[in-house]
């Protein structure tokens, strides 16, 4: 058996680290591994479905525009339409959204620390569900796209 590649051995670690994260009711960090999962599955949804670059050649970088990417995909490529539903789509912006307004409260002290335990608590543990399923659905995209070919580009 082949040694298992780098970039699985990393995104691997990031879900234990999530995991013992959570466990150890380090829910900020663990909010950031599924930001740092989430990432990598669409980045692999991409790559799978057209390509991962921006109109500069650049790898994108932030997730609001890999979710309009994919999102635009969506309109001509059948798996993508049927992997990554708008509920699913709908689903990581909303998360994306939440880390977001929940790192604005921490800098500008908006929000009161328990309530922010909360809010970081529920990131961390929605999060994690919803990595399972971003990795499920990327994972079904991944073994069957030989069925169905990226479309070509007009």
């Amino acid at each position: 058996m082949k040694p298992p590649h780098r970039k699985k051995k990393h995104y691997e670690e990031l879900m234990v680290r999530m995991t013992k994260a959570i466990a150890a009711e380090f829910y900020l960090e663990a909010g950031w591994y599924a930001s740092a999962i989430i990432e990598d599955r669409l980045v692999a949804v991409l790559k799978r479905s057209g390509g991962a670059l921006d109109s500069k050649n650049k790898p994108i970088r932030m997730l609001g525009p890999k979710l309009n990417l994919i999102r635009e995909r969506r309109k001509t490529d059948a798996l993508v339409r049927v992997y990554f539903p708008d509920e699913i789509l709908n689903a990581i912006d909303k998360w994306k959204n939440e880390r977001n307004d929940l790192m604005h409260a921490m800098a500008d002290a908006s929000i009161p620390l328990p309530e922010l335990d909360k809010t970081a608590y529920l990131l961390a543990t929605q999060g994690q569900v919803l990595v399972k399923s971003v990795c499920r659905h990327a994972r079904q995209l991944k073994n069957n796209r030989h069925q169905i070919p990226v479309p070509a580009v007009p």
